[in-house]
């Protein structure tokens, strides 16, 4: 048996677990986009189980390939770190839609290949410790750690889901890409300002309404 038949089975399940979910996905067609019969794909993987957990685990390394913002500089370095870390995760998932689908089912499924990932990527204390170290140092208004990691995972992991229904209802005369540049100047304006207009209490945007 190849290294090379596993990966073809490996990059075919992405894609089949990608466009249907798990519940969704068949192994039949697995083995046929791969072009590998049933006994070698079960040799390698006895179950659907333990592929989605593979196919999920080496995309969860994809996604934390990059460096890590740092957390013993001064407040005002930790906040530009930390919205540059945005901006990349933002990047990164209008750059990989496949990967944002699978993510986005495994989570409307309950998160398990969420949760595997957390654990192998930054493990469960680890995450807490940082966390709430940038909470004890006063980086965050929240003082719950729970609720600064889903504003932040919101912000990026689902920021760009409704981006075309919303650009058919106010066109612009934006490319795509310029629009993922307004979409990231967007979300770090609304990290650092809120979302109130300053005669609401908060600081004036810095987007205009769009040209029609």
């Amino acid at each position: 048996m190849s290294d090379d038949s596993k990966q073809r089975i490996l990059d075919a399940a992405f894609h089949e677990f990608a466009a249907n979910g798990k519940a969704g996905a068949r192994m039949q067609a697995i083995a046929e986009r791969a072009q590998v019969n049933q006994a070698m794909l079960n040799y390698y993987f006895k179950s659907k189980d333990d592929l989605y957990l593979e196919v999920v685990r080496q995309s969860a390394l994809l996604c934390h390939q990059k460096h890590p913002p740092r957390f013993d500089e001064p407040p005002e370095e930790q906040k530009k770190a930390i919205l540059d870390h945005l901006e990349h995760d933002l990047r990164f998932w209008a750059n990989n839609t496949e990967l944002l689908h699978l993510t986005l089912h495994d989570l409307l499924a309950g998160g398990e290949g969420m949760k595997l990932a957390l654990r192998e990527t930054v493990g469960h204390e680890e995450a807490r410790m940082e966390v709430d170290r940038l909470i004890s140092g006063g980086l965050f208004r929240s003082r719950d750690p729970r609720q600064v990691i889903l504003h932040l995972t919101t912000l990026t992991l689902l920021a760009l889901i409704p981006v075309e229904a919303v650009r058919e209802m106010w066109p612009g005369p934006e490319s795509s890409e310029e629009f993922l540049n307004a979409r990231i100047e967007a979300v770090r304006d609304l990290l650092e300002h809120g979302i109130f207009s300053s005669d609401n209490g908060g600081a004036r945007s810095r987007h205009p309404r769009p040209p029609k």
